[in-house]
């Protein structure tokens, strides 16, 4: 809650009345548990692709090909892992086993080699896919700056242009999807070394979703005292 309360602030100015000023502001997650959620996607798919490409009962074992198919994953039949029933594909080896998360500091200390690889590939692709939501999501700087222009809103001491404000919202937009990236795949690593009630990804989206609901409240307010900014706080 903390991380998602942090933010960075611009001072704006309303161009159409005199004295009225504001801030925009940009929280420290910027893109908040996004690139998380897109990231365990991902992982998804690879998982059921290579159990289907390497697992046990896979056509391509027994053809000569077993040394790649173990490069890629090795899967070992488990039973009710997770509390879950039924029998489990569990990656021990492999490409696969390193995109796997250690369930528990148990299994970080047994193998600390595979926890840091699987820590830093998460952080990679958390910022990289973070970057991509940024552009296609309306969060771009050149997306913000023209929001702020369209309400009649400017930076106090300088002009009243786009490509103004747009250069001084890249100062920042770039290092907070990079430090969203970091944090909140740390924060979701550590939620699943300590056997959180739920994974460390579902612990966040519950987070986000509260804190995006009092958030909501709190730009609705500010909207009904002053309706110009609705199309800044993105309410309209």
């Amino acid at each position: 809650i903390w991380f998602e309360s942090t933010r960075v602030e611009i001072p704006l100015a309303y161009r159409g009345y005199r004295g009225f000023k504001g801030k925009y502001p940009m929280k420290l997650l910027y893109v908040s548990n996004i690139p998380v959620i897109l990231v365990n996607a991902l992982y998804a798919n690879v998982l059921f692709f290579g159990q289907l490409f390497a697992g046990p009962n896979s056509a391509l074992r027994g053809q000569g090909y077993d040394f790649w198919i173990n490069l890629v994953g090795v899967f070992d039949p488990q039973e009710g892992v997770g509390g879950a029933t039924g029998t489990q594909l569990i990656p021990t080896g492999g490409l696969i086993y390193l995109l796997t998360p250690p369930l528990g500091i148990d299994q970080v200390i047994d193998n600390p080699f595979r926890a840091i690889i699987y820590l830093l590939i998460f952080i990679f692709l958390c910022i990289m896919l973070g970057r991509v939501w940024v552009e296609v999501s309306g969060l771009a700087p050149r997306d913000i700056a023209q929001q702020i222009i369209d309400s009649q809103m400017q930076v106090p001491g300088f002009r009243s242009s786009s490509k103004i404000i747009e250069r001084i919202l890249k100062r920042y937009i770039p290092t907070l999807i990079i430090l969203n990236g970091i944090i909140i795949a740390v924060l979701s690593f550590t939620a699943d070394t300590l056997r959180a009630l739920t994974s460390g990804t579902g612990l966040l989206i519950a987070i986000g979703i509260i804190h995006n609901y009092a958030e909501t409240i709190s730009k609705e307010l500010a909207a009904s005292q002053y309706p110009g900014m609705r199309g800044m706080l993105g309410l309209d």
